[in-house]
């Protein structure tokens, strides 16, 4: 199966910028997330070489860092796209429109184009619609036409035959040669320098590649391998430094546009390094007459695709609390940026975690009428309880963090019992772990229920569980005919118990 990383690739090499040949001591320009200010001269900042967080990409692959991947949950991928979509769609509105958009931030980009739309480019408006009625409609009734190359194409081709280059803003004059590959000048007193930046920089590389990665694969039922993510970024801004480029990263737009003209495999990178060196060495006087409107169109489209609305509608149907973490990430990106946002939804996505550690599932079981199964009394209709007998369900490892929630619950339920319970019938197959604080309470609610004269049998008890439990001297009090396979075992046993003692 086809990995991810091969639209990554895709992607990082269109968002490279090399530079031209004819001036190797121009300074490397920054990290598409910084700033793209250049600095002049030529002692360049070491900040700006892709190189500096290149060694922490590799260092990430070597400590297989990429578990780190797992804290990416589907809602915050959700709402990291839906806040990436905001942020892109603003930064192209200025280039639909032909106004001027300083602003820092996507809210300010948006004001700018409200305010300035007295006096809006009509012409780059009209190329910029009518490149984004073209894509929308080949991508909805021909997906397998290239439509983002014909639309490019074909508004290129109409602002040069009809000298539009006056009235339209245009990319311009293009340098053009292969770049000469040439080693950034580093000192060793810029390694100190160097750590911080790289080691951000590398974290928001990986972070929004592995999401973006991770929404194509989910969608095209592929897998995403974060290993190789990390070698492939590693390479990739080696790559880029050497060639004094922009660092590389999977740009979401165009991971998008590239998987949605139909590339599958690492052919598309491979096509991609042709036609840009073709670019380079002979197409770049065509770019002169390419329409920035229409680029913004483009980049439009892509970021709109980019919003999952079923997604989002199926978090809301299924799962209310994951909704609310796409939209608290979501809202993280559009307010801080995509970093901060992004550990804004890990960190809210730990606090769920947590909540649930803390505050477990627990349910009093009863049987089902005419089986022999036993189900939560809560939520299945038709179940019964036997008087006396007290069948409680823990769904969640027993540790220091919920350990008071099973103690407190069940002596709670046996006081409120009404025939009073004699006997409480413990389900442990979700207690898949137990630690010596989780052992000890559960010591001390034996305490409590034999002050109370009531007895606890275990049932579906796992191996692991019942080791810690031994080691404790808890196998030993509770006895070898306290434990059972099945609910139904430990309740038949009850019941049994109780005729005996009765008769």
């Amino acid at each position: 199966m086809r990995c991810c990383s091969n639209r990554s690739w895709a992607a990082a090499a269109t968002s490279t910028s090399a530079r031209s040949p004819r001036s190797p001591s121009s300074p490397l320009p920054t990290s598409a997330a910084s700033s793209r200010t250049r600095p002049s001269g030529r002692n360049r900042s070491p900040r700006c070489s892709p190189s500096s967080w290149r060694g922490f990409l590799l260092l990430g692959a070597l400590l297989r860092l990429s578990v780190a991947a797992r804290l990416l949950s589907t809602p915050v991928l959700a709402g990291y796209l839906t806040g990436s979509a905001v942020v892109i769609s603003a930064s192209q509105l200025g280039g639909v429109f032909a106004v001027p958009t300083p602003g820092a931030h996507w809210w300010q980009k948006v004001a700018e184009v409200v305010a300035a739309h007295p006096v809006m480019n009509l012409w780059a408006l009209l190329v910029g619609v009518s490149t984004l009625v073209v894509v929308v409609a080949l991508l909805r009734w021909a997906p397998r036409v290239p439509g983002i190359l014909l639309a490019i194409a074909s508004a290129t081709a109409v602002v040069a035959i009809a000298g539009w280059e006056g009235r339209v803003p245009v990319i311009g004059d293009a340098p053009s040669g292969v770049p000469v590959p040439t080693l950034p000048r580093v000192t060793p007193g810029d390694v100190v320098d160097l750590l911080g930046a790289g080691a951000s920089v590398a974290v928001l590389v990986f972070a929004s590649s592995m999401l973006t990665a991770g929404a194509l694969a989910r969608r095209d039922r592929e897998r995403v391998s974060g290993r190789r993510e990390f070698l492939g970024l590693a390479a990739a801004c080696a790559g880029s430094g050497l060639l004094q480029g922009f660092p590389a990263n999977a740009s979401e737009s165009r991971s998008f546009m590239v998987a949605d003209t139909g590339a599958r495999s690492q052919m598309a990178n491979l096509v991609a390094v042709g036609l840009t060196a073709l670019t380079l060495v002979v197409l770049t006087p065509v770019f002169r007459f390419l329409p920035q409107a229409a680029l913004g169109a483009v980049v439009l489209v892509a970021a709109a695709r980019m919003i999952d609305v079923a997604a989002l509608c199926r978090l809301w149907r299924v799962r209310r609390s994951d909704f609310v973490l796409a939209a608290v990430t979501a809202a993280g990106v559009l307010v801080v940026g995509v970093l901060p946002g992004i550990g804004v939804g890990v960190a809210v996505s730990l606090l769920e975690v947590l909540r649930r550690a803390v505050m477990p599932h627990t349910a009093v079981l009863g049987r089902v009428a005419g089986h022999a199964t036993w189900r939560s009394a809560d939520n299945h209709e038709g179940t019964r309880t036997v008087p006396g007998l007290l069948v409680y369900r823990f769904d969640a490892p027993l540790s220091f963090a919920n350990a008071d929630v099973l103690r407190e619950q069940v002596l709670r339920l046996i006081d409120e019992s009404d025939p009073p319970a004699r006997e409480v019938v413990l389900d442990a197959e979700g207690i898949v772990d137990m630690d010596i604080t989780g052992a000890e309470t559960l010591d001390e609610l034996l305490d409590a229920l034999d002050d109370r004269g009531v007895r606890m049998v275990l049932a579906r008890v796992r191996t692991s569980v019942r080791t810690t439990m031994r080691r404790l001297g808890l196998d030993e009090r509770l006895g070898p005919d306290a434990f059972h396979f099945e609910i139904r075992d430990a309740a038949a046993d009850v019941v049994r118990r109780n005729r005996t003692t009765t008769s």
